[in-house]
């Protein structure tokens, strides 16, 4: 399993062609795959507000989930994704997905700090009904966005500066529960692991934006390994 998280994928970040060229890499491999969110920098999942990238990673989805499992779980600048292009997955969710016969926990971590109050309002309001509508029906959606957008970069500022490691403790120790023996994180843009209990751990993944790594993870050994896209094949071959 390969999962990728923090991208921020964008024309403005100059980072679109090496993604699209690591997603040819990823289908020549017989992985399944699965997005923890923020993939784009912002993706608004409404008509009119969509660009190319966008709809050439759903096409990428949609052509793979024929021959592996491709899932998204939405992250903090993914708006309305999961309910509008969900069928273009094999899953997708707004919050969180249990895969590999529920051993392994998705999320994307936006949520995991209890604490960083400000963030999870603009969260609830930002991907309410009533926002949807705004942006999807009235002269000022684009106005919206573009609010969103400034919203987005200064909400919860203070609490990216350093990672809230008793928040992410308390929720491993919560949720590595029954049969639930990996969680696999992303949001925070650094690697971190816990472990509550021996033989389960949290895993905080390395945001591909920054560092250009994905995880490989083998549900089978249970071994988890994070390295350049770039080095996956010889990962794959075990060279």
């Amino acid at each position: 399993m390969i999962l990728v998280t923090d991208a921020h994928v964008s024309l403005a970040n100059r980072n679109h062609e090496e993604f699209f060229e690591m997603l040819d890499h990823l289908a020549t491999l017989s992985e399944d795959v699965v997005f923890l969110g923020d993939i784009f920098d912002l993706w608004i999942g409404l008509p009119g507000y969509q660009d190319g990238i966008h709809a050439r990673f759903l096409a990428w989805c949609r052509e793979q989930k024929a021959v592996r499992m491709v899932g998204l779980v939405e992250g903090n600048h993914e708006f309305f994704v999961a309910e509008r292009h969900g069928g273009n997955f094999s899953w997708c969710e707004k919050a969180e997905r249990q895969v590999a016969e529920g051993r392994v926990l998705c999320v994307h971590g936006d949520l995991i700090n209890r604490h960083d109050l400000n963030y999870l309002r603009f969260r609830k309001v930002s991907k309410s009904a009533i926002v949807k509508t705004l942006v999807r029906f009235l002269p000022g959606g684009r106005w919206l966005v573009q609010r969103l957008k400034k919203d987005l970069k200064k909400t919860n500022k203070a609490f990216r500066i350093s990672l809230p490691r008793d928040e992410v403790d308390r929720f491993a120790a919560e949720r590595l529960v029954g049969d639930v023996e990996r969680i696999f994180v992303g949001h925070f843009h650094q690697e971190y692991s816990v472990s509550p209990r021996p033989g389960t751990a949290l895993h905080i993944l390395p945001d591909w934006f920054a560092t250009r790594k994905v995880a490989h993870y083998d549900p089978r050994r249970g071994s988890l390994t994070c390295v350049p896209w770039r080095q996956l094949t010889m990962l794959e071959s075990g060279t």
